[in-house]
């Protein structure tokens, strides 16, 4: 047998092959049925990631609203309101106010009072500051959306200070923090965050 006609016999066989097996190229592609099934595991999966956002936003929501009914590790104020709030730091509580937001060239400057309810001087403090605008409300009696509360996360902005200022015991002790770059008419409620790590006490006498 010369090589063409060995070609032409080789190519013969073949397409009888493929003839006798169709299963050999559908098997390269999913069965058609196979569809419904993938649509409907994306569908899920998006369901999903949307159930885990929602439970975030939901969680961060309950540890907001601990924090301001239990006085926890955050201080929960809102500018334009008098009164106080309770923080809780490694020395016990301390009362945590602001007494005016002044703006700057790119930002705004917060005067803020500590009470140091010990009788201890502490000397500095780590502040924490959260800030950004008001924690959506319930209205009506209908409580806040999803929507709401992700914009409120997604809006709260962050920054830490250390200060050098000595915090005297029993008694109120202003601080100052300069917030920037921020706009002053969008910051409606603030967090703050306490740290004491370094304290002296006035020695009592000798026996």
């Amino acid at each position: 047998m010369n090589q063409m006609a060995f070609i032409a016999s080789a190519s013969l066989l073949c397409g009888a092959l493929q003839a006798c097996n169709p299963a050999a190229d559908a098997s390269a592609q999913p069965p058609k049925d196979w569809a419904p099934a993938i649509q409907k595991l994306q569908a899920d999966l998006e369901a999903a990631q949307k159930n885990i956002q929602d439970l975030t936003v939901a969680k961060n929501y309950a540890e907001l609203r601990l924090n301001a009914l239990e006085g926890n590790d955050f201080a929960q104020l809102t500018l334009g309101e008098n009164g106080f709030s309770v923080v809780r730091t490694r020395y016990g509580s301390a009362l945590v106010t602001y007494d005016k937001v002044t703006p700057t060239a790119d930002g705004f400057e917060l005067l803020l009072r500590i009470g140091n309810l010990t009788g201890a001087t502490f000397d500095g403090v780590k502040v924490g500051l959260n800030y950004g605008p008001p924690a959506p409300q319930t209205q009506n009696g209908v409580p806040p959306t999803t929507d709401q509360w992700k914009d409120f996360s997604a809006r709260q902005q962050h920054k830490d200070f250390d200060l050098t200022t000595n915090i005297v015991g029993n008694r109120w002790n202003y601080i100052k923090l300069v917030v920037a770059p921020a706009k002053p008419d969008e910051v409606r409620q603030i967090s703050v965050s306490l740290d004491f790590t370094r304290l002296s006490l006035v020695a009592g006498p000798l026996p």
